[in-house]
């Protein structure tokens, strides 16, 4: 009995790894070669499966686009919540966090990958938004607003391409948004 619910273990985490590939691959692929290069068997290629395995985790195109929009709320969530952890002040916390994972440089395919998958499927802008949303609840304060809809700016304009922002200036940018969520101190 215990044998068979390790080997259960290791084929669901076999299927997780396998998906995670694909999404891998994908994000690489679109980040190389623009979203045109995502088709099914590029992406099994890249991936290294075949494309019934692709297909297993993914019936269909629109479905390994939505896949890449959930691959990418995780991780963004996952560096939310990391520099939210490192965080000791209380006070704007939240909003510090999403900045540092605004400004998250290591992994630009990510953003390309949320950016074409929206495109593409306008249902996952809807997934998208409820994890904003549930990131930003319960927080009034206009400068962590204004905070979060900068980082927001400066990450869509990285994106996108629209600036030159040399890493020195995006540093500048983050610490100065990231100010705007500290208490002021006291008179």
């Amino acid at each position: 009995m215990g044998w068979s619910l390790y080997r259960l273990d290791g084929i669901v985490e076999c299927m997780s790894s396998a998906r995670t590939r694909i999404t891998d691959a994908a994000m690489a692929l679109a980040a190389r070669h623009g979203v045109s290069s995502l088709t099914l068997d590029a992406v099994a290629a890249e991936a290294g499966v075949s494309k019934g395995g692709l297909l297993y985790h993914f019936k269909t195109k629109e479905a390994l686009l939505a896949g890449l929009v959930e691959a990418a709320m995780a991780r963004w969530s996952d560096d939310v919540d990391a520099a939210a952890a490192t965080d000791s002040e209380p006070a704007g916390r939240a909003a510090r966090a999403y900045v540092t994972a605004c400004d998250s440089d290591d992994d630009p395919a990510r953003e390309l990958a949320l950016l074409a998958a929206a495109a593409l499927d306008g249902g996952s802008v809807g997934a998208w938004r409820d994890a904003v949303r549930t990131w930003t609840e319960g927080e009034d304060d206009i400068d962590l607003l204004v905070t979060r809809l900068a980082a927001d700016g400066m990450w869509l304009a990285r994106a996108l391409g629209l600036y030159d922002l040399d890493r020195t200036r995006i540093v500048a940018v983050t610490e100065r948004l990231a100010a705007l969520t500290r208490p002021e101190p006291a008179p």
